[in-house]
């Protein structure tokens, strides 16, 4: 039986095959010099190698001008600080890295007996999002999301849970059970794509407790 189509302009990617659906959720590349915090980590990236050659450049001179031998404070001081440095700039060369890259995009697998959600890469877009900007317990559980390892998840389509649409606060969810953990898919999609796969999904695995749902009926 044919399925509809996503809807125009959606970034979603259909692939039919003898052993299922596979349906992939591309990411619309976006201008990095639009995004204040990629071009601020930019410009403190320049900074931070200047001040990592400034540094050693002044621990080497500090040793030629004390015979190899210099005071003791100035040598830690230096060690201390050119350590710290590197630490820190190690930490925000990554998520600089993070949020440049072009990551794994989300992909799901409809099988005939198995059920496959690979969470891609995080999507480092949804950071910026006035939700999180205004939400630091929000954004500290999405930069944990960005240094996590997102792993796929495969189930038997007899051990699946039902997939629920729903509405908390003002952002809608769609999600599925597995045992005693619920699963998000499509964060980044569209509110008419995610309602979209949303049938499809419950098309493919109908239960009596799927379905779209309000705040407060789960």
């Amino acid at each position: 039986m044919p399925h509809s189509l996503p809807p125009a302009g959606s970034t979603i990617v259909v692939e039919e095959d003898f052993d299922g659906t596979s349906l992939t959720f591309t990411r619309q590349r976006r201008r990095l010099s639009k995004n204040p915090v990629v071009v601020f980590l930019g410009l403190w990236m320049i900074a931070w190698s200047i001040g990592v050659v400034f540094a050693i450049f002044g621990l080497v001179l500090r040793l030629e001008n004390a015979n190899g031998n210099p005071p003791i404070q100035i040598r830690n001081f230096l060690l201390m600080w050119l350590a710290a440095w590197m630490i820190g700039g190690a930490f925000i060369g990554t998520l600089f890295w993070k949020l440049v890259r072009r990551g794994r995009p989300e992909r799901i697998v409809l099988g005939r007996h198995h059920f496959l959600h690979d969470p891609g890469s995080f999507d480092s877009s949804l950071l910026f999002s006035p939700e999180a900007m205004f939400n630091p317990l929000l954004q500290m559980e999405q930069y944990r999301e960005l240094f996590s390892k997102r792993k796929p998840i495969e189930v038997p389509k007899s051990a699946l849970g039902p997939f629920r649409l729903m509405r908390v606060g003002e952002r809608q969810r769609l999600t599925f059970d597995h045992g005693a953990d619920r699963h998000e898919i499509g964060r980044s999609l569209r509110e008419p794509e995610r309602e979209w796969l949303a049938a499809r999904l419950m098309e493919w695995h109908p239960l009596p407790a799927s379905g779209v749902m309000n705040e407060g009926d789960v």
